[in-house]
C-alpha cells in the first residue's frame, strides 16, 4: 500500500505522481490527508476533502481509497517526514510518498523560499470548482456593517433602509441585528452595567461573525459605546470577512431634541442610570470606515453613502 499525505488540494501532477508510484510498486494507493491544523493560510480541510473526493474517480476505484488522518501538522521538516512515515507504517502501509522539505516552505541552495511550487500546474476542473465555491469573489463574500452612535442618532432607521436596499439587490441573505430587538430577544436578562453592555455587544458580534462566515450580510445597530468592545467584535468578524464600522455622528444635543420616548429627560433627572452620553461615556470612533451626518440629511442619502462605501471596497457589485 502506497500512502500519499498532503495538506494541499490535488493537482494533476499529484495525481500522475501517485498513480505512477502505485503502478510501479504494484500496490494499492491510500490518499491520506491530514485534517487537523496545518499552516496558516492553507486551504481549510473541509474544502480539501471535497477536492480529494472530486478527483477520486481519476484513479482505479478497485485499488484506491481515501482516509482522513486526524492530526495537526507541526511544520517540522525532515523530522516530521520520519514521524509521518512511522504513522503510515502503523496504518499498515508499505510505501510513503513524502514531498521535498516535508511540512516546510522549502528552500533552494541560496536559502530562498519556494512558495506555490505547483501553482503553474493545471488543476482538475472539479478541484477548481470546489476552490471557487470556498473562496468566492469579494462581491459574493459575507460581511458585517456595524452602526454605532448615541440613542436616537438614527442608527436603526439607516440600518433598516440599508437592509431594504441590499435585499433588493439579492444574492446574499441579509440579517438586521438591531440593538433594541437584540436586547429583547437575546439579552433580556442583562442590565446596563459596563460588563453587561460588553456582553451584549459581544453576543451581537458573535452572531454577526457566524452570518459573515456563512456568506451572509449582517447589519448591526447597537449603541456600542466602548471602543475596546467594538475592536473585539471587529477582530471576531474579520476572521471570516469584512467589517465596516459606521459612526452615525449625530450630536447628543440633536438626539435629545429627537427623543420621543423621553429617555434623555429621565436620564438627566437621574431616573435612568448609566445612560450613554449623560451618565455613561461614549468612545467616539477614531477611524471608522465611514462617518455619516444625519442633521439635514435624509435617511435614503445616508444609506446610499454606505452602499457607495461597500461598492468602493468591492463588497457589492457596481451598478
Amino acid at each position: 500500500i502506497v500512502a500519499f499525505q498532503t495538506r494541499n488540494p490535488l493537482h494533476r501532477a499529484h495525481q500522475e505522481l501517485t498513480f505512477r508510484a502505485a503502478r510501479e510498486a504494484q500496490a494499492n494507493l491510500l490518499i491520506h490527508p491530514v485534517v487537523g491544523l496545518t499552516k496558516p493560510g492553507d486551504v481549510d480541510h473541509f474544502t480539501r476533502v471535497r477536492c480529494y473526493e472530486a478527483v477520486l474517480d481519476k484513479y482505479p476505484q478497485a485499488t484506491t481509497s481515501m482516509s482522513l488522518l486526524n492530526l495537526a501538522m507541526r511544520m517540522a521538516g525532515p523530522r516530521e517526514a520520519v514521524w509521518h512515515g512511522l504513522i503510515r507504517k502503523n496504518h499498515g502501509c508499505t510505501h510513503f510518498i513524502v514531498g521535498r522539505d516535508h511540512a516546510g516552505p522549502g528552500s533552494n541552495s541560496q536559502g530562498k523560499y519556494f512558495y506555490g511550487a505547483y501553482d503553474a500546474q493545471d488543476m482538475f476542473p472539479e478541484v477548481v470548482k470546489e476552490l471557487r465555491r470556498t473562496k468566492p469573489p469579494r462581491s459574493k463574500q459575507g460581511f458585517t456593517v456595524f452602526f454605532t452612535g448615541f440613542s436616537g442618532s438614527g442608527k436603526s432607521t439607516i440600518a433598516n433602509a440599508l437592509m431594504v436596499k441590499l435585499m433588493e439587490m439579492g444574492g446574499r441573505p441579509v440579517t438586521l441585528l438591531d440593538g433594541d430587538i437584540v436586547r429583547k430577544k437575546l439579552s433580556s436578562e442583562l442590565g446596563f452595567s459596563k460588563e453587561h453592555r460588553d456582553l451584549n455587544i459581544r453576543r451581537i458580534g458573535y452572531v454577526a461573525s457566524e452570518i459573515t462566515k456563512n456568506g451572509g450580510i449582517a447589519i448591526c445597530a447597537p449603541i456600542a459605546p466602548y471602543a475596546t468592545t467594538r475592536r473585539t467584535v471587529r477582530e471576531d468578524v474579520e476572521a471570516f470577512g469584512a467589517f465596516l464600522e459606521i459612526h452615525v455622528a449625530t450630536s447628543i444635543e440633536e438626539c435629545e431634541k429627537r427623543d420621543r420616548k423621553g429617555l434623555y429627560k429621565l436620564a438627566r433627572e437621574g431616573k435612568i442610570k448609566e445612560f450613554t452620553g449623560i451618565s455613561d461615556p461614549y468612545d467616539v470612533p477614531e477611524n471608522p470606515e465611514l462617518r455619516v451626518e444625519t442633521l439635514n440629511v435624509d435617511v435614503d442619502t445616508c444609506a446610499h453613502q454606505v452602499l457607495l462605501k461597500l461598492e468602493s471596497m468591492g463588497l457589492i457589485a457596481a451598478e
